[in-house]
């Protein structure tokens, strides 16, 4: 494995991770679905990253295999539904979960956005990628604590912005 394509990866991978989600998120309007096909996607990147040495753009490969592993959920999904749809009630309330969760999700990911490059970062290493405190500490050249104090001051920014938000959307949390 070449740690040059290991390391484009991995900071791709980093830098990209919230779009992913969104792109997964719309797609299957559940944030825990979506979770999950990002972090198929990245393990399936990881068990394959030697066929990215002839890969020109490293972030459209990225996508592709999101893609694909969103459609191979989707199937899955529509394999195990039941063909016919319990009530009216029922649908009409998976509607307003969907909507709930889709605009919870945009709220986040906004508000990540709006960190400096460097804390979210730090936030994706730590929050989604699971990454130690010492193990983003040495990628990034700082000491622990330093990468504690991004966090904190990180996911402080993050809540005060979403609480705002999810309250224009009648959300209190």
């Amino acid at each position: 494995m070449d740690d040059s394509i290991e390391t484009r990866l991995r900071d791709s991978l980093i830098r990209l991770w919230c779009d992913m989600f969104a792109a997964a998120n719309k797609a299957v309007c559940n944030s825990e679905t979506a979770r999950d096909i990002v972090q198929d996607t990245v393990v399936k990147l990881l068990e394959n990253v030697d066929r990215l040495q002839n890969v020109n753009d490293i972030e459209a490969y990225i996508f592709g295999v999101l893609y694909n592993t969103i459609a191979d959920s989707k199937r899955k999904a529509k394999a195990t539904v039941p063909l016919k749809a319990t009530n009216e009630k029922d649908l009409a309330y998976d509607v307003d979960e969907a909507w709930a969760t889709e605009t919870k999700t945009m709220v986040v990911n906004k508000s990540s956005k709006l960190l400096q490059p460097r804390e979210q970062d730090v936030v994706v290493m730590y929050d989604l990628l699971e990454m130690s405190a010492a193990e983003i500490a040495s990628k990034i050249d700082v000491s622990e604590s330093t990468v504690r104090n991004i966090l904190r001051e990180a996911h402080r920014k993050m809540k005060k912005y979403i609480e705002v938000e999810l309250e224009k959307e009648g959300y209190y949390i």
